[in-house]
């Protein structure tokens, strides 16, 4: 089966409009990996105060700080597919049930990490990434896991050490931007040896509705949290972000045309207001501090030739996921799960698959999700 790629573009009706994110939960991972049902990883957005980077004080962000010496790495190897996401579903199991009054949640049509999401709303643009998607069935909701393609884990295998370091830039980055909410007082020196741990993570859970049809769970990873005195998720939360300086013309216009668009899938999905950028010069000192408005980048976009438009990403986005939901419930549950991958082409392949090394809901989720409520 094929979807074609003009079909999946084009606008439905008026086009699909996505719902403000509502938070329904959260939860924390800590440096083993492991599931608290709390906020405890949910950190503080704290830069430095108009002026002070660059001073004696604050001196510019050195990224490279710590990558040698004091850098935990998440073992890429372990795939936890939607796991975590699994955990707070059964920690919030009797929230389904619909004798509950209390904090009672309908069940979405998909859930998913918004990561995968991202990835399909980017695709009408999208110049380097292929991907491919397995859906699988349980209890009516679609349950929608990315997998490695290829190209993808033959790039990840010929990573430079360059490009390694580029990459932790970004995480050292949050650690000199944020702190603990308990710890409001450390230092620039303390924020300076924080050790970056990409094992450990706070999450957010929100719920939309992509167009009249498509009512989705979305667990979004959160960088921070605005110090507000009440807190009013997703609308307090940051999103940090790093980019190289513009040198040129040429290089806000390739940042507006590309990057941008990934930041504002990325944010609005998970509702998140604002995006805060380090701005870095090539051997990874901050230069300086940007905040962007996630509403405000696709009319900024709209200003350079040739760039994306945010109503056609949400078009392919609901427009697939459309289409996946309608395929999976003329399925069997469980047992038949639907690989979706795309490589370029004009078109989506789509192939039902009976075979059990695609299916990635463990037993222990579904046997503990069929008992009762207590």
């Amino acid at each position: 089966m094929e979807w074609s790629m003009e079909e999946l573009k084009s606008k439905q009706g008026n086009g699909h409009v996505y719902q403000q994110p509502q938070e329904i939960g959260r939860f924390s991972l800590d440096n083993q990996r492991r599931f608290h049902h709390d906020r405890h990883q949910m950190t503080c957005f704290s830069p430095p105060l108009p002026g002070k980077l660059g001073s004696e004080e604050c001196p510019n962000f050195d990224l490279s700080d710590g990558y040698r010496d004091r850098f935990i790495e998440k073992d890429s190897e372990i795939k936890e597919n939607l796991t975590p996401l699994l955990h707070w579903m059964l920690a919030n199991k009797n929230r389904f049930d619909p004798s509950n009054s209390q904090n009672p949640l309908k069940p979405p049509q998909l859930i998913t990490w918004r990561g995968n999401l991202t990835k399909l709303m980017c695709t009408p643009k999208e110049r380097h990434d292929d991907w491919m998607f397995v859906a699988q069935k349980f209890k009516g909701i679609v349950y929608l896991n990315g997998i490695d393609t290829p190209t993808r884990i033959m790039k990840s295998r010929q990573e430079t050490d360059r490009q390694k370091q580029m990459c932790y830039w970004g995480h050292k980055f949050e650690k000199y931007m944020v702190k603990p909410f308990d710890r409001r007082s450390m230092t620039y020196r303390d924020m300076q040896m924080a050790t970056v741990d990409t094992n450990e993570a706070y999450c957010s859970v929100v719920k939309s509705k992509i167009g009249n049809q498509i009512s989705v769970f979305i667990g979004a990873e959160v960088d921070c949290s605005k110090p507000v005195k009440v807190l009013n998720p997703p609308k307090c939360y940051v999103e940090l972000k790093t980019s190289r300086c513009f040198y040129s013309r040429n290089n806000q216009e390739n940042f507006l045309r590309y990057k941008a668009m990934k930041w504002w899938a990325q944010s609005y999905l998970a509702g998140i207001p604002q995006i805060t950028c380090g701005f870095r010069d090539d051997n990874g000192y901050i230069d300086h501090l940007q905040d962007y408005s996630t509403a405000e980048l696709p009319s900024m976009a709209r200003r350079v030739h040739n760039s994306w438009d945010g109503n056609e990403c949400l078009n392919f986005l609901g427009n697939i996921l459309s289409k996946i939901v309608e395929v999976m419930h003329t399925t069997s549950e469980i047992d038949t799960v639907c690989v979706i991958t795309w490589d370029f082409c004009d078109t989506v392949s789509v192939k039902m698959d009976k075979s059990s090394n695609r299916g990635f809901l463990p037993p222990w989720y579904i046997e503990a999700m069929l008992e009762p409520c207590e």
